[in-house]
């Protein structure tokens, strides 16, 4: 059974060891991996916080892993989750392919203000005369 000696996680400690050891733990439950640098980061606080959703069952995750909680015992137990169960909730940066691929799919190419949406059309159109008021030159090349 590993321990740690303080907590770890969101308003944790976050002594180097024990972060490493608790991103070990998680790392025998969770798909895709984390990185094991103790440190207590945004990837590491959102793995804790959805094994402590779905394995522990904590209808209000904190994030925090503590010396003798519950969410330690659960991570000690072992892998008896598939993989592929626990995927971290990461918001994913969309490439510059995709967009590319998004625009030529979705979009008719046109260079006229007149052809986006209201509100978004309005707002394009104030945004851009305050521009052109503070001595910018604006070229519309696509919409």
């Amino acid at each position: 059974m590993d321990k740690i000696n303080a907590s770890v996680g969101k308003g944790g400690v976050n002594n180097s060891l024990d972060v490493k050891t608790v991103q070990t733990l998680l790392n025998r439950h969770i798909r895709p991996q984390i990185q094991v640098d103790g440190k207590a980061g945004p990837r590491t606080i959102d793995a804790i916080m959805e094994f402590q959703r779905r394995v522990v069952r904590l209808s209000q995750p904190d994030g925090r892993v503590d010396p003798n909680g519950q969410t330690l015992a659960k991570l000690n137990q072992g892998s008896s989750i598939a993989p592929t169960v626990l995927p971290i909730v990461v918001s994913k940066i969309k490439s510059g392919e995709y967009w590319v691929g998004w625009r030529t799919s979705n979009t008719n190419d046109s260079k006229s203000l007149d052809d986006l949406a209201e509100p978004f059309k309005s707002n394009v159109k104030d945004f851009i005369k305050a521009v052109e008021n503070a001595g910018a030159n604006v070229q519309i090349t696509m919409t």
